[in-house]
């Protein structure tokens, strides 16, 4: 049985946001003594301040994460990760990052099973920036945390299972070809095709290219 959890966040920046050049989102979450999905989805990037910037700055934000897994779910074989995201530029300050992270393997108890038992899920209010990317900037970086719950289904896990999945937004550039981002990734084709339209590709075109776990 697999269960999809979306998890959306607004990250506040200290300087403007004209373009974003390039993002991927990971996550290391695991089961702990709990029986709690926890961790953090992890949220990297480029961005450019403004349109005619030659210059592009890096970002990296650590967006806490916990679920509870109710008890008429057996987890022994939990397998978690990143199935898709989107972003949105809500303003000249704030990146929307919307993140589908997907449970899988869970078992239904016969007891239980014809129950339909909601979901708690329990957000942190704190979001953590690892590093300030940009020393020559005054103020400092701050980030909003929405208060959003979001609904899930699970209580009591059984073991620790942790798993690291990550993707990346590619944009195309003028001077890019197919095999030119094939080659820089090291993915196929068909790899590619599972999560774009490869029918036809533009400049400015976003592309999720799905990284190896090694």
């Amino acid at each position: 049985m697999k269960k999809v959890v979306p998890f959306t966040k607004t990250i506040l920046f200290k300087t403007h946001i004209a373009e974003i050049t390039e993002i991927e989102v990971n996550e290391d979450l695991v089961l702990d003594e709990n029986n709690e999905v926890k961790g953090d989805i992890l949220v990297d990037g480029k961005y450019k301040t403004t349109e005619a910037s030659m210059l592009e700055e890096e970002f990296h934000y650590e967006l806490p994460f916990v679920i509870a897994i109710d008890d008429k779910y057996i987890a022994d074989n939990l397998e978690i990760e990143i199935e898709e995201f989107n972003y949105e530029i809500i303003n000249e300050e704030e990146l929307k990052v919307n993140i589908n992270i997907v449970l899988d393997n869970l078992e239904e108890k016969e007891e239980t099973r014809e129950e339909e038992i909601p979901i708690p899920v329990e957000i942190e209010e704190d979001i953590k920036e690892v590093e300030e990317p940009i020393e020559l900037l005054e103020k400092e970086i701050t980030v909003e945390q929405e208060n959003t719950p979001i609904n899930s289904i699970f209580s009591n896990l059984t073991n620790d299972t942790e798993t690291y999945s990550t993707y990346r937004v590619y944009i195309v550039k003028e001077s890019d070809t197919l095999e030119y981002i094939l080659d820089k990734y090291k993915i196929s084709k068909e790899e590619l095709e599972n999560y774009n339209d490869l029918s036809s590709i533009n400049i400015g075109d976003k592309l999720i290219i799905p990284c190896s776990n090694d």
